[in-house]
C-alpha cells in the first residue's frame, strides 16, 4: 500500500525527498550485506558487487535504498537461480 501511495505522490509531483550527501557505495554495502544470505541460499553464490571509487551525490538515501532492495529482492525471485552481480559506476557525461 505503501508503495501505491508513492507512486500516486510521485505522479501528482508531491513526493517529498530528503537530499542529502549520500556516499553510495557505503549505502549499496549495507544494502549487500542484508541481503548475501539470501542470495547465497537461493543461488550457491554470493553477491557479487563490482563498484566504482567512491561515489557520491545528492540523493534521498530511503528512496534510493528502496530502489536498490527492490532490484536485488526481484533478482532474487525472477532470477531463476542465477548468481547476481551489482555494479555501480559512475557516468560524469
Amino acid at each position: 500500500i505503501n508503495d501505491m501511495l508513492d507512486s500516486s505522490k510521485i505522479q501528482a509531483g508531491k513526493l517529498n525527498l530528503e537530499l542529502k550527501p549520500v556516499y553510495l557505495n557505503k549505502l549499496v554495502y549495507e544494502i549487500a550485506s542484508q541481503i548475501k544470505p539470501e542470495c547465497l541460499a537461493k543461488t550457491g553464490e554470493p553477491l557479487n558487487l563490482r563498484m566504482a571509487n567512491e561515489i557520491e551525490g545528492i540523493w534521498d538515501a530511503f528512496r534510493l535504498e528502496q530502489a536498490i532492495l527492490n532490484l536485488l529482492t526481484n533478482a532474487l525471485r525472477y532470477g531463476n537461480g542465477k548468481g547476481i552481480t551489482l555494479e555501480i559506476f559512475a557516468n560524469h557525461d
